[in-house]
């Protein structure tokens, strides 16, 4: 039995898809109407981080160096002598070097801050010499 090119059956669908009509001349394509340009997204910034990190980070290095220096003052940590130093075992040499790192961070940090608050000190009350000199002077000139 021959196939007859003209058919009752439809192969396209009943229900248009996205606003597509049932002429298929005027669906979107490569030879017909362009399509509708879609909506673009905004892209979302995502939070940034880095100062947190940082600020973390600070902190953390801060906490073992207070760790360390404290430890080192407490006696906690002990420095080895020279001459004991070959005799000694792996964790007494760390605890050796922790130690000379705790005494460096209380050297040149922790015992500092006192100093700068008696500078402070000084600062203000050299101003006040500064001050009064001042004062003196004027009183000279006007006499």
């Amino acid at each position: 039995m021959p196939i007859s090119p003209v058919s009752n059956y439809n192969f396209q669908s009943k229900v248009s898809f996205k606003g597509e009509s049932d002429d298929f001349l005027q669906r979107p394509g490569k030879y017909s109407n362009p399509a509708a340009p879609a909506e673009q997204e905004v892209p979302v910034k995502k939070e940034s981080h880095t100062g947190r990190n940082i600020g973390l980070s600070i902190a953390g290095i801060v906490a073992i160096a207070a760790a360390l220096a404290g430890l080192t003052r407490g006696n906690i940590l002990k420095m080895i002598p020279a001459d004991k130093m070959e005799k000694a075992g792996i964790m007494e040499k760390v605890g050796h070097y922790l130690a000379k790192a705790g005494d460096f961070i209380a050297k040149y940090t922790y015992e500092l801050i006192p100093g700068l608050a008696k500078k402070a000190e000084n600062a203000e009350n050299a101003e006040k010499v500064v001050a009064d000199a001042a004062e003196a002077v004027e009183v000279n000139l006007k006499a």
